[in-house]
């Protein structure tokens, strides 16, 4: 279960195949307050408005859903266009930034738009084998607050980053 801290309409759109089984044609997940208007194009599209986006708990929640469904669905559309008010990730929140991708034949694209970061990711299906690349324009990351608990990160469990950033900031500090 993640809390997304939003409202979520969902439609899905099923037919029976020859031998009984439900195939999955498309489903549409809409986050936000707003009356759904669902746009009806093959595959999985995720879009809206959204409080919270806990990255962590999302990607173990997507790696345990993929690995259920198998190869089977390799080639079904995968997009998503969110807005995100408070984006917890790398140990910190990034506030107010829209998420924007998909899955590709070899990766998963996401581009990332916000005050305290903007910049594309490349997660290549063959991670950990092949690298994550963090292409930034801007990464801007505020140091932790006193006494605040925060999950220690340890390194060896992280897969290889490749990071290019035009402006990295940590604090107040230009890195």
């Amino acid at each position: 279960r993640i809390d997304f801290g939003s409202t979520v309409d969902i439609e899905i759109d099923q037919i029976r195949s020859d031998d009984g089984t439900l195939e999955t044609r498309r489903t549409e997940i809409l986050f936000g307050d707003v009356s759904p208007v669902f746009n009806r194009k093959q595959g999985l599209m995720a879009r809206g408005q959204i409080d919270r986006l806990p990255i962590n708990e999302w990607a173990a929640f997507a790696s345990a859903a993929a690995g259920s469904a198998g190869d089977d669905r390799a080639d079904f559309p995968i997009s998503f266009d969110v807005d995100v008010e408070n984006l917890e990730m790398l140990g910190r929140t990034f506030r107010r930034v829209n998420l924007k991708g998909g899955k590709t034949e070899s990766s998963w694209q996401v581009s990332i738009s916000g005050q305290q970061v903007l910049g594309d990711v490349t997660i290549p299906k063959a991670a950990p084998e092949q690298a994550i690349v963090l292409n930034f324009e801007r990464l801007m990351l505020e140091k932790a607050e006193a006494g605040k608990d925060l999950q220690p990160i340890d390194p060896r469990a992280l897969p290889a980053i490749n990071l290019t950033c035009d402006s990295l900031r940590f604090g107040g500090i230009d890195l």
